[in-house]
């Protein structure tokens, strides 16, 4: 059995799989009680259809970007229960999830939020960051569709910038599911030391208690 995990967009999916089927999935919005939130309800998931975390085989966990927390937690959860487990660990980065969501079309561009008023804008596996507007711009992407999980305002600027120039949009919750994907794509690699991929450096304030900082 194959479990994904996926704390990396704003809508955060769990999914059971075996062979070509989907078990169960559930998916919710993300939010700071995530942390509690992930062990109930792969539980409750188990529970459904009466299956234990101990045929678990391999898990893949998306990477990144993302959000810091959130990115942090599902990482680490998938990190535990993989050597708890004795499980075979799985990586896949936020991009190559959203290209594949969209149906793996070379030409596309996958859009997420770099923060403030940028964006991260990948194809053919490279990425660069940049203002929406000037993404939308580029000459070399006019024939792309577009597959993007930004915040509420710049997926309405996106929205209208998407109408100003005729441009094809794939809304992720018109796309394929994580478990939809991962029943279609075969080629993982078993990566023992995933690590978060973050766009940029995570801004943590430092601890003032003395203890913490010895």
């Amino acid at each position: 059995m194959i479990l994904a995990i996926n704390t990396a967009q704003r809508e955060h999916e769990l999914a059971l799989l075996e062979k070509d089927r989907i078990l169960i999935e559930d998916r919710w919005t993300g939010s700071r009680d995530d942390v509690e939130r992930l062990v109930p309800t792969l539980r409750n998931m188990l529970k459904k259809i009466r299956r234990k975390k101990e045929e678990i085989k391999d898990i893949i966990v998306v990477k990144g970007p993302g959000p810091y927390t959130a990115l942090r937690i599902g990482v680490s959860f998938a990190k535990a229960l993989a050597e708890g487990l004795q499980a075979n660990l799985h990586g896949i980065s936020t991009f190559e999830l959203m290209k594949l969501k969209a149906g793996n079309n070379n030409q596309l561009m996958v859009i997420l939020f770099s923060g403030g008023d940028n964006v991260a804008v990948y194809n053919e596996d490279e990425y660069f960051i940049t203002s929406l507007r000037s993404a939308m711009a580029l000459h070399q992407f006019k024939n792309h569709i577009i597959i993007a999980d930004l915040p509420e305002n710049l997926m309405e600027e996106l929205n209208i910038l998407c109408k100003e120039k005729n441009r094809r949009q794939i809304k992720v919750e018109d796309a394929l599911s994580m478990g939809e994907v991962f029943i279609k794509q075969k080629a993982w690699e078993i990566d023992p030391y995933v690590e978060e991929f973050y766009l940029r450096a995570p801004n943590i304030t430092p601890s003032t208690n003395k203890w913490k900082q010895a």
